[in-house]
């Protein structure tokens, strides 16, 4: 009770002792604001805060009441009742701690539990709300701060990696394939990764996996042993997993170890498939200069020597290998014939094809290859008109596909609540597995419309 009076009893229709005893039956305390006049009865207020419990706070004059005021306020709104539910009996301690802004604040009491529950009569002084822990809102540095941790992490993993990785040259690569392996007495291994990738690239040998993945590498002209990028590939998902799991749950966890995964593979192919067309685009010039080194009187080979050392890039790597190989003893068809497989073929092999037969019927090799150079000059212009006429369709294509991923991400991080409902049931979890499916079937449609080949 709020009781704002300057202590006199003018009007009263009960006595101070009748008021005191009405306070005490209600559990209720007063906090008695004693408003200073020339009539103020200051022992009156004293005597029934005395008798009903509470406490007396005297004001003089407007501002005074509005720092009285001020005062009970903040006096009843940091009472809170606590609710414990203990499976304790008898005499039983409870300590109470709270924590604001770095300062914290305990208070303990006894209090004696019965063997069978009975109910509690609320304390003199407190409200018959339970107690209610709040959090202020996360604010948007809070919500990107851990993605953007995350994504570093990752990345100075992934630095880290390639830093102490002793990746061997495509030519100390070519010596282990077409010569002796080297025994295992011969391998160095030097503390737990050496280990680790050995362990790996012995289970891929196993299962007769690890040349195919060593090709799907040189592919995608990573300079990484097998077992070094699988080991860094799982390390990474591993500690992105780890921390998702912290932040978010297992569920999470497990999605974001998938997506590193997925990732890495995704990685491969976009650079073997950018390695593959840069090759493709450089071939008509690479043909123009073999054809005029062997009218300059040099033989195949050291023609194709000749582009491997003023060429860069894929042009380069491919048959600077072939003329590796062929010191080595390999054909140089075979060796040909192996780049057209790196590559995937496409215009390379008419060149294999032209090569191989002028081996076997013979002819003037220059003037076939300035032949084959200007079907594939004419080939690639076509095709960067073909590209250029599906642009739009490929733009719209990715507009389309990206769309609905960016506006769910933004509207997770600025309104997560928001889209709390979709993960609460099972028919949210039926829409979001169709949506994705959807979503993957017009992925590929628009992908069929616009790749065209010839």
């Amino acid at each position: 009770v709020v009781l704002l009076s300057d202590g006199r009893a003018t009007v009263s229709g009960a006595s101070r002792a009748e008021a005191a005893a009405a306070l005490r039956s209600a559990g209720s305390e007063v906090y008695a604001i004693a408003l200073h006049t020339s009539a103020t009865d200051g022992a009156a207020l004293d005597g029934l805060v005395r008798e009903a419990g509470g406490r007396v706070i005297a004001a003089s004059d407007n501002a005074g009441l509005s720092t009285a005021y001020g005062e009970v306020a903040t006096r009843i709104t940091n009472r809170y009742q606590i609710d414990v539910t203990s499976t304790a009996r008898g005499d039983v301690r409870f300590v109470v701690s709270v924590a604001q802004d770095g300062r914290l604040a305990s208070a303990a009491t006894t209090a004696h539990i019965a063997s069978v529950a009975v109910p509690v009569t609320p304390q003199r002084g407190l409200t018959e709300t339970s107690a209610v822990v709040t959090t202020p809102s996360r604010t948007l540095v809070d919500r990107i701060g851990l993605p953007i941790g995350l994504v570093a992490v990752g990345l100075g993993l992934m630095v880290v990696t390639l830093l102490l990785s002793d990746p061997a040259s495509r030519a100390q690569r070519l010596v282990r394939e077409v010569g002796s392996r080297a025994s295992a007495s011969e391998v160095s291994i030097n503390g737990a990764r050496q280990r680790l990738v050995g362990s790996v690239e012995r289970a891929l040998d196993r299962s007769e996996r690890r040349g195919p993945f060593d090709r799907s590498l040189e592919d995608a002209s990573i300079n990484m042993r097998s077992g070094e990028f699988i080991v860094g590939v799982v390390g990474l998902g591993a500690l992105v997993a780890l921390l998702m799991w912290i932040a978010s749950g297992p569920m999470l966890a497990v999605v974001a170890f998938g997506v590193v995964i997925l990732a890495a593979r995704g990685l491969l192919r976009i650079r073997a498939g950018r390695r593959r067309q840069q090759f493709l685009d450089d071939l008509d010039s690479a043909l123009v200069t073999m054809a005029g080194s062997l009218r300059a009187g040099q033989g195949l080979a050291q023609a194709i020597d000749t582009v491997a050392r003023e060429t860069e890039g894929a042009i380069s790597e491919e048959f600077g290998r072939v003329v590796l190989e062929n010191r080595l003893g390999r054909d140089l068809v075979d060796s040909l014939r192996a780049v057209e497989r790196r590559v995937g073929g496409g215009d390379f092999s008419w060149v294999v094809k032209a090569i191989s037969i002028q081996r076997e019927m013979g002819g003037d090799l220059a003037e076939i290859l300035d032949n084959v150079a200007a079907t594939i000059r004419d080939r690639n212009r076509v095709r960067a008109q073909v590209r250029a006429l599906s642009a739009e369709g490929r733009f719209t294509a990715v507009v389309l596909f990206a769309l609905p991923i960016v506006t769910v991400s933004l509207v997770s991080v600025f309104s997560p609540d928001y889209l709390s409902s979709m993960t609460e049931g099972l028919l949210g979890w039926f829409i979001i597995a169709v949506t994705v499916s959807l979503m993957a079937v017009g992925g590929v449609w628009m992908r069929k419309i616009v790749r065209i080949r010839f």
